[in-house]
């Protein structure tokens, strides 16, 4: 998957199938593993592929995936702060309930780090 069809995915999967929030991240996993961690805790929830490009900053993670029931695009955007104390998470995923399912279990996830 490439970062242009998950940003053109997200584009059409704005509005009503878009579900977002901010966690506080934890000061033992501030510093330099701080990706390392958010992208295990995301594996830890979701079946999803992490989907990067080396323009890509350190601070923006995007991880895709298809739903194996009805083939449905889940994007996951993870963007972290620039002083590592949050991340803003972002889900797009056409069933609004698996977005707002997906959503919960990854703000959960990552307040645990």
């Amino acid at each position: 998957m490439q970062v242009s069809w998950v940003i053109a995915c997200a584009g059409k999967l704005g509005g009503m199938n878009e579900s977002s929030a901010s966690v506080a991240l934890s000061a033992a996993c501030r510093g330099g593993h701080v990706v390392q961690a958010v992208c295990g805790r995301v594996y830890d929830v979701a079946n999803v592929l992490l989907v990067s490009s080396a323009s890509d900053d350190d601070t923006r993670l995007r991880f895709a995936a298809r739903s194996a029931a009805t083939g449905c695009e889940v994007l996951v955007d993870v963007k972290l702060s620039a002083d590592g104390h949050s991340a803003a998470l972002r889900v797009n995923c056409e069933m609004i309930v698996i977005g707002q399912m997906l959503l919960n279990d990854l703000r959960t996830a990552l307040a645990r780090i």
